[in-house]
């Protein structure tokens, strides 16, 4: 295993936020209001297939395989893995995945309940980035400035 190490790219607001892999623009404000109305996982799959069908294009097997032999990289005391969405979109994939989130807590408030109790389940992902680590108490990627979001582990104890 390869590691790099660096410092984190200095705090940078939301706004900051890079666009890079963006192939279609979504409105967010619009994606947030439908969120918000989801009731259930039936309404979901209607609204994700509105919302990012169009723009989740897959990868070749040659991006994707670029993807995933980036080394590991410690940035500030964390080791970040590369991983790969599987789209050429990762801000859309990035929503998608936030917005699921926002979903299944709603949807689901006694599964959220057990799982925010065990932090220790997740690491954090940005998938603008591809790159997670098991390091959950991050909130910020240190390349792009954007939010991380909770990244199952899915380890056996």
């Amino acid at each position: 295993m390869v590691l790099v190490v660096r410092d984190p790219l200095p705090s940078q607001s939301s706004a900051a936020v890079s666009d890079g892999g963006r192939v279609m623009e979504i409105d967010e404000t619009r994606l947030r209001r439908a969120v918000a109305d989801i009731r259930s996982w039936d309404e979901w799959e209607v609204l994700a297939e509105r919302f990012f069908r169009p723009a989740l294009v897959e990868k070749s097997n040659e991006e994707f395989t670029a993807c995933m032999r980036r080394p590991d990289e410690v940035v500030a005391g964390s080791t970040w893995h590369a991983t790969c969405g599987g789209y050429r979109d990762t801000h859309a994939l990035h929503l998608l995945e936030k917005s699921r989130w926002m979903v299944f807590s709603r949807l689901e408030p006694e599964a959220d309940r057990v799982n925010r109790n065990h932090p220790e389940w997740y690491g954090r992902i940005c998938y603008r980035c591809e790159r997670w680590t098991r390091d959950n108490s991050l909130v910020t990627c240190p390349w792009c400035g954007g939010d991380l979001l909770d990244f199952a582990l899915n380890e056996d104890k």
